[in-house]
């Protein structure tokens, strides 16, 4: 059996740019343990158009050594939202890219949103993976509850299968 223990700890600043958030994760995969250092930065183009763009960083094996990744969103009628771009992990021993979308939509307090990953593979197999979101925002959009399931396999994880 694989235990993975994950935490993380980070700090959200909104500056007139947009909100950045750097956050260090630590786990602890099958006995190993590892630091990743992680940026997020959320830029605002207008009131239709914003990113979410990433880079992380670890000298850990239980961690990809670079990960980037990065979306293009933009707030369509009706409450809806979608988004796509891709992701980026880089391996010792090999390099993973992801394609991503997005389509949620906003009810009253509520957020749904449902997200694909694929990932295409050189043997021209694809695997697919994916995840659904609910969050009910309570007093505004800082505060929430939330919840967030996801079925597939996880590039970030890759090591824990090959070995490395």
């Amino acid at each position: 059996m694989i235990l993975i223990y994950y935490s993380s700890i980070s700090f959200k600043r909104q500056t007139l740019a947009g909100s950045i958030i750097p956050r260090i994760n630590y786990s602890n995969r099958s006995g190993a343990n590892g630091v990743q250092y992680d940026l997020d930065f959320y830029p605002k183009f207008s009131k239709r158009f914003y990113a979410y763009l990433n880079y992380g960083y670890s000298s850990s094996s239980v961690y990809p050594e670079h990960k980037m990744g990065g979306d293009l969103y933009v707030n369509l009628p009706g409450a809806f939202e979608f988004s796509a771009g891709g992701r980026y992990i880089s391996y010792e021993t090999k390099n993973v890219s992801v394609i991503s979308n997005s389509l949620g939509h906003y009810r009253g307090n509520y957020y749904f949103s449902l997200r694909s990953y694929i990932t295409p593979l050189s043997d021209n197999l694809t695997k697919f993976s994916g995840n659904f979101l609910v969050r009910k925002y309570l007093k505004d959009a800082e505060n929430y509850l939330g919840l967030n399931v996801g079925m597939g396999f996880s590039p970030e994880l890759r090591q824990l299968t090959s070995g490395k």
